[in-house]
Order: structure tokens, then C-alpha cells, then sequence
């Protein structure tokens, strides 16, 4: 009985990650080739399309061999650089249009303040992760993203650790630049993780 028990729990643990693709956290001479190789990923995943989406190692080299191909240009691991497969997570957060009361996002552009991630539903602030690094978006970002903006946009360095289901993405804008779920205009927006299909 205690070994079925024991089973059974186990089996519980495994069932949310049914699915859910592996991020590579070291990017080895294989998973660089397979990357290289790896047409289909678009190399920004979405938190919210239109809002704000995040790169890993294998999704930024995924992407750099994609722009090469586009262009006639070779790439092969040569191509590679440290930053591409550093062990860290982009966070890439648009600019928005202003909600106007009765209206909706029809307003000026207002541009990102800063972005942190939290535990899900976390409310202390003391648990936030910080970025290390945060900087305004640059014309290389607007390619992937497939747009551009007349205001400020942010990327966040943060720990490659940080990409999971049980964390959450907040960003804060200089106004109204989200709606929470009553659409009540705020200036904090928050996206989970969804790791389905994440690498």
C-alpha cells in the first residue's frame, strides 16, 4: 500500500510539467547545432503578444541563424557569441498605447518604467528579483519583434533560474498602460510564464 502511495504522489508531482518543453539551461556544442537547425522558433517567446515576450540562449541563437539565413549570410557555430548563450533571460517589454476612460488603448504611447519578476500571486515586495541589467530596446529588438515605437521600450536581464511557471513578469509603465482582469486601466501589467514549447 505504501509503495502505491508512494507512486501516486510521485506521478502528481511529474503532471504539471507534462507537455511543457525543457528550457536548455547549458548550451552545448549539440544544442547550438540544433538550435542553428531550428527554423520554427521564433526566438521571442510570448508573455502577452503585443506586450511583452522573453529570449533564452537557445531561442537568441535560434533567431541569429534565422535573420542570417534571411539575408544569404552563412552562420554556423563560428557565428555564435558569448552573449547569445549567456545563461540568462530577456525580458523584452513594449511601449503602449494610453487607456482613455470609454475609449480603451487609443491614447499616446507611454513607454516601460521597469520590469521585476515575482513569485505567482506574490504581494511582497522584499521577494521581488531585480534585473541586472536593464536597458532601452535597440533596433535589433524591434526586428524580432516585427515592430517599432516612438517611446521607450525596456530589455531586463534577469538569472536564466527565473523562467518558470510558479514566477510571474510585472511591468510598470509611466501611465495606464495595462487592464487588469475587471479592465480597470493600471499601470502595472502582469504575465505568468507559460512554458509550453520553451527552450
Amino acid at each position: 500500500m505504501r509503495m502505491i502511495l508512494a507512486v501516486g504522489a510521485l506521478a502528481l508531482v511529474a503532471a504539471p510539467t507534462a507537455g511543457i518543453a525543457q528550457v536548455v539551461t547549458e548550451m552545448t556544442p549539440d544544442t547550438i547545432k540544433a538550435a542553428i537547425a531550428d527554423t520554427k522558433n521564433d526566438g521571442c517567446y510570448a508573455l502577452k503578444k503585443g506586450f511583452a515576450c522573453f529570449t533564452t540562449p537557445y531561442s537568441r541563437v535560434a533567431f541569429a541563424a534565422r535573420e542570417a539565413k534571411k539575408k544569404d549570410e552563412p552562420f554556423n557555430e563560428r557565428q555564435v557569441t558569448p552573449e547569445m548563450v549567456a545563461p540568462v533571460v530577456e525580458i523584452l517589454a513594449l511601449p503602449q498605447a494610453t487607456y482613455i476612460m470609454g475609449s480603451g488603448r487609443v491614447g499616446p504611447l507611454i513607454g516601460v518604467k521597469r520590469i521585476v519578476v515575482m513569485p505567482a500571486k506574490g504581494t511582497d515586495v522584499s521577494h521581488a528579483i531585480q534585473a541586472s541589467e536593464q536597458v532601452d530596446l535597440d533596433p535589433r529588438y524591434s526586428t524580432l519583434l516585427g515592430s517599432s515605437w516612438e517611446t521607450m521600450g525596456i530589455l531586463a536581464r534577469f538569472p536564466l533560474a527565473v523562467v518558470s511557471v510558479g514566477n510571474e513578469v510585472r511591468v510598470v509603465y509611466d501611465g495606464k498602460g495595462c487592464a487588469d482582469w475587471h479592465s480597470k486601466p493600471s499601470e502595472e501589467c502582469v504575465f505568468r510564464f507559460d512554458l509550453k514549447g520553451v527552450r
